[in-house]
């Protein structure tokens, strides 16, 4: 179902084109909510906000359901997922794709789930612009890095949120937001996971930090709008191995769509990577736990 309604009201594609119809494989499930290797290396809360003064940014005071704050000047609106103990909690962003919305990366993608996990999931709107996100502006132009940034300033003032591990995802555009966030804010994320994104080498540049990376797509069919999501996420994949960073790839080969069980999957992701982790769990080996389709490169 999640895939069905991808297909038809996000992007609009025939599902006939490329296979939706058996897209309904339980390609992700086997990851496991639970399956990552568990952390608990959580930093004091620092005595003051590391992101930001709150009163400058004028956060409103947060709460479950959908929140409105200025940013860059604009009115913006960020639906938030709260787990049973906010206070301290981990930060899941998730950027929805090309004419979605908050509500449908939250609910078709599962991304709420985390929240039963210990997160707190930000799913922001976007402004509409004709990439969706600004997410070729320079780093400190750009009005969802922007917002990405206030949004962790108000977070914080609102929950101390653990700044050990604070991640972001998204799909197709909201996956190229997330690539463009892995580049331009290595030093406030633990990990991320952009499910088909990726950056091709014109607009590449080194994150200040290394960080891990898991990079989701469908394999060579994985194109929307005329562009290529399989050659940008291995463009991606290897400018980020050469710089340093560890990268997982998982391939799934089902086109541009999210592979089922993708909350699992970016869940067993995020929990082994705090940003503090001393040596790199999965260097020499992948979890038994991911699908099949998960490598190292």
């Amino acid at each position: 179902m999640i895939l069905a309604l991808f297909l038809l009201t996000a992007c609009g594609t025939d599902p006939a084109s490329n296979g939706g119809e058996d897209t309904g494989t339980d390609t992700g499930s086997s990851a496991g909510i639970d399956a990552g290797t568990s952390t608990d290396t959580a930093l004091t809360a620092p005595a003051s906000n590391p992101y930001g003064d709150a009163a400058a940014v004028g956060c409103p005071v947060l709460s479950e359901g959908r929140n409105t704050l200025t940013s860059a000047g604009l009115e913006r609106e960020a639906v938030i997922v709260l787990p049973e103990v906010p206070e301290g909690a981990p930060v899941v962003f998730a950027w929805h794709w090309l004419g979605g919305t908050a509500d449908q990366i939250l609910s078709w993608m599962e991304m709420e789930k985390l929240a039963a996990e210990g997160a707190i999931v930000v799913a922001p709107d976007s402004t509409r612009m004709i990439t969706e996100w600004d997410y070729l502006a320079a780093p400190d132009e750009s009005i969802d890095a922007l917002l990405f940034d206030d949004l962790l300033t108000c977070l914080w003032d609102a929950w101390a949120i653990d700044t050990d591990r604070v991640y972001a995802t998204g799909m197709s555009a909201g996956g190229l937001m997330t690539s463009y966030l892995t580049m331009h804010r290595s030093t406030v994320l633990a990990a991320t996971l952009p499910f088909s994104g990726g950056v091709v080498n014109a607009y590449y540049e080194a994150p200040e930090v290394d960080l891990p990376v898991m990079l989701v797509w469908g394999g060579e069919t994985d194109s929307y709008g005329g562009y290529d999501f399989h050659s940008a996420t291995l463009s991606f994949s290897s400018a980020l191995q050469q710089d340093g960073s560890f990268v997982v790839e998982c391939e799934h080969d089902l086109g541009h769509l999210p592979p089922d069980g993708a909350a699992e999957l970016a869940w067993t992701f995020f929990e082994a990577h705090p940003m503090t982790i001393s040596g790199e769990p999965w260097a020499s080996e992948l979890p038994g736990t991911l699908p099949d389709y998960c490598r190292l490169p």
